[in-house]
């Protein structure tokens, strides 16, 4: 059956920005949508091994050094789209006269193309009656002219290399049945059974029946994006929460320090106790005497007046000592003056 024409758009969608350069993005492919070959082209059987090591934007699907136009950046799978940036050789002139037809909005299309085979399992037979290309390799993406006509999409024969003819393959895939060339709808994967777990999964990703691989296929990729969502709040709220703990340890532990209840030189191990268990660190230090726990221990036993003599001095622990000489330097210097 011959899809619409209006079933294969692919093509430029937003901007993006890298570095100090704006980037088109375009739509190298949408697994919901019928190409003009009539099948669909399944965005998780694609391999891009081989694409990622040389993600070659080429013109027209042209083979030469001549065709290339720069290359493709931040691939990435959005929804049932397959999305790149294009990344163009600026500083060669033909090429800037291509990027310029793009940014103009006069050249808005993208096209895979794809090294195929026919063995089993490579195609599956959906309930609408097009084919789905289960897997395949990427080779290569293009720019071209018209998205809307069977240009959009590139078929490469996996063995040797070479461009399939349009003619050849629509009667190929035309002929794809149970028995011939081994090109199956594949009873296995009509209805897949799933645990209820696996299923209330799949449906809360928006999948309505999951009995099937595309289904799956497309669920499991929801569930990764929400995954990663989720992983980034994680981050997010982990990273807010530690900058909150080293806040609170910070104020703490100077806070004991300006009351001489730790040393200066002792804080970043104090610091490290509050931030790993702050409730311990609280408690240790509530336990310290500091200058003004220390003064306020002398005032309400011997106090001032009651240190009359250096006799009187001498009889206090060494640590009142040190609270009468910080807390009343006058009274201090008297007792001790140099006659």
């Amino acid at each position: 059956m011959s899809p619409p024409k209006d079933a294969c758009i692919f093509g430029l969608i937003i901007t993006n920005t890298v570095a100090d350069k704006q980037l088109k993005t375009f739509i190298a492919n949408d697994e919901n949508v019928v190409n003009c070959y009539g099948f669909r082209v399944l965005n998780a059987g694609i391999d891009f091994a081989d694409f990622d090591q040389n993600p070659v934007m080429l013109d027209g699907h042209i083979n030469s050094t001549e065709a290339v136009l720069g290359n493709w950046k931040n691939r990435r799978i959005d929804g049932s789209k397959l999305l790149m940036d294009a990344n163009f050789d600026s500083t060669d002139p033909d090429v800037a006269k291509v990027e310029g037809k793009v940014e103009r909005g006069f050249v808005k299309g993208a096209s895979l193309g794809l090294y195929i085979d026919f063995e089993e399992g490579t195609w599956v037979l959906s309930p609408d009656g097009n084919f789905t290309l289960m897997k395949c390799t990427a080779k290569e993406t293009s720019i071209c002219a018209v998205p809307g006509n069977s240009g959009a999409l590139a078929l490469y024969n996996a063995v040797t290399g070479e461009l399939i003819a349009e003619d050849a393959f629509k009667l190929s895939l035309q002929n794809l049945s149970a028995n011939d060339l081994k090109l199956t709808n594949n009873p296995t994967m009509e209805k897949i059974i799933l645990t209820p777990g696996a299923l209330s999964a799949l449906m809360g990703a928006g999948v309505a029946s999951g009995d099937n691989a595309v289904d799956i296929s497309r669920g499991i990729e929801k569930l990764q994006a929400d995954l990663s969502a989720e992983k980034t709040t994680s981050v997010e709220l982990k990273t807010k929460l530690d900058a909150q703990v080293k806040l609170q340890a910070e104020a703490l532990v100077d806070g004991a320090i300006t009351d001489e209840k730790l040393l200066a030189g002792d804080r970043a191990d104090w610091l490290e106790l509050a931030t790993a268990n702050y409730a311990l660190a609280a408690k240790q230090i509530a336990k310290l005497k500091g200058k003004a726990s220390l003064n306020a221990a002398l005032n309400n036993s011997e106090g001032d007046a009651a240190i009359k003599s250096v006799d009187d001095f001498e009889k206090l622990s060494n640590e009142k000592k040190l609270a009468f000489k910080t807390g009343s330097p006058d009274a201090y210097q008297a007792l001790f003056k140099t006659k």
